[in-house]
């Protein structure tokens, strides 16, 4: 691969390391369907892309896109972007350096229920 078409393409990605917190059992599939059934402001089309989780994040215009994640076991996995938070939420993951919340699916695969836990996270700028 050329050398600068490969340094482009790593300059629209950013490398993050935070935070992951949780959510509960079943919400991020009730959040889901609420977006694919067009009740909410930002709609997710009837077939998601196959990741390995979904997430929410703070800002509301990343929710459609597809961002990997380190796990605790070093291993880098996919998400889609479900949810964003609410300006108290988005205050609250700022304040606690929160820069996912994971599935609850993801959590218990994780074996960190209830338990925040770092990570490193590549998305597109």
């Amino acid at each position: 691969m050329d050398g600068p078409v490969f340094e482009l393409a790593l300059a629209s990605w950013i490398l993050l390391s935070g935070t992951a917190s949780q959510y509960d059992p079943g919400i991020m599939q009730v959040v889901i369907a609420n977006r694919q059934a067009g009740l909410t402001e930002i709609v997710l089309p009837a077939d998601l892309p196959e990741t390995d989780g979904w997430i929410a994040v703070e800002n509301c215009g990343d929710i459609g896109q597809v961002w990997y994640v380190q796990n605790p076991d070093g291993e880098w996995e996919s998400f889609l972007v479900v949810d964003c938070a609410q300006p108290a939420a988005a205050e609250w993951m700022r304040d606690n350096n929160i820069i996912i919340e994971i599935d609850a699916a993801t959590a218990e695969r994780w074996d960190t229920i209830g338990a925040g836990v770092g990570v490193q996270v590549i998305r597109r700028k």
